[in-house]
């Protein structure tokens, strides 16, 4: 087993045993790649993930737990009780200054996004036909054809939610804040 730095997914073990049987080539391939190079992709994903505007309070303020490149960690998260609701419902704590929380861990949706955030980067990193096609898009290519075949492209459509892919966007969908963020 090897510890993970700056990951919300912790070692890889856990990254191992959420792809279990997984039958997607890049999860296949992620679980077979060196410790090292998981944890690459688990910090990218883990980053991706702190990226997001989420309801509630980091649990800690800021978080004791702060990861080693100066970032505070964004889970696990605490709730103004009763007034806001947090994604567990009936909350199993409410400490003495009014905050829900389920526990002081890393809750198990956010783990599996990571790992599944993971999977979505080794993906896109190295599939070259799809780095193709990002590249075309990026550059504002709406069409392409060869060879008979043709493609178009709609702007926008690759992104989902700030770069996350759609199986970890669902995991966390309950933890995002539904505010609308200024910039």
């Amino acid at each position: 087993m090897t510890a993970f730095a700056n990951s919300y997914v912790t070692t890889d073990t856990i990254l191992e045993a959420y792809i279990g049987t997984d039958p997607r080539a890049a999860a296949v391939a992620l679980k077979t790649l060196a410790a090292t190079s998981q944890e690459w992709y688990v910090q990218k994903a883990t980053t991706l993930i702190d990226g997001l505007n989420y309801a509630g309070y980091e649990y800690l303020d800021p978080q004791v737990q702060a990861w080693t490149n100066g970032n505070v960690k964004r889970f696990p998260r605490k709730y103004d009780w009763p007034k806001s609701v947090s994604p567990w419902g009936a909350s199993t704590s409410v400490d003495a200054f009014g905050y829900a929380y389920d526990s002081a861990s890393v809750p198990q949706p956010v783990i599996d996004a990571c790992c599944e955030q993971a999977i979505a980067i080794y993906d896109e990193i190295n599939d070259v036909d799809l780095v193709l096609r990002r590249k075309l898009q990026k550059s504002g290519v709406s069409s392409v054809g060869f060879r008979g075949r043709s493609e178009s492209y709609v702007a926008g459509a690759t992104d989902f939610y700030q770069g996350l892919c759609q199986e970890a966007y669902k995991k966390l969908r309950p933890f995002i804040s539904n505010v609308a963020v200024i910039q």
